[in-house]
């Protein structure tokens, strides 16, 4: 892959989450992953913002981490805060998946079954 795409793709992360040096990123895929490597730890590199590495991506430790994004979400409208980004759609339509393979969203988890719903009420998910 040419290195001038994986800085378009660092660039179109950035400008899709409008990442800051103020934001945290959470990074579950591989690095060996060009998603992992090119979209979400070079986009943090260039704008500067802190990255949070997985070494390893595991069902049961993305659970207690979707735990933790619960409690985050108690003060926020949005993943991201008081906008609506592409980190909210990425969780959108990866937690809408998993209700369609009988994987569905844990209704202990109230403050992103809050989000979900609000997410949900949104004109471009009934496309």
């Amino acid at each position: 892959m040419p290195q001038a795409h994986c800085v378009l793709f660092a660039v179109g992360t950035i400008e899709n989450y409008q990442l800051t040096a103020k934001d945290c990123f959470y990074i579950c895929l591989p690095l060996f992953h060009a998603n992992g490597l090119f979209m979400q730890l070079l986009a943090c590199l260039l704008c500067g913002c802190k990255a949070v590495i997985r070494n390893r991506f595991s069902a049961t430790r993305w659970l207690s981490d979707l735990r933790w994004l619960n409690n985050d979400l108690q003060d926020r409208r949005f993943i991201c805060g008081d906008r609506f980004t592409l980190a909210d759609i990425h969780l959108y339509a990866f937690l809408n998946f998993g209700a369609k393979v009988a994987q569905p969203l844990n209704f202990k988890l109230k403050n992103v079954h809050t989000w979900f719903t609000r997410i949900s009420e949104r004109d471009s998910t009934q496309a």
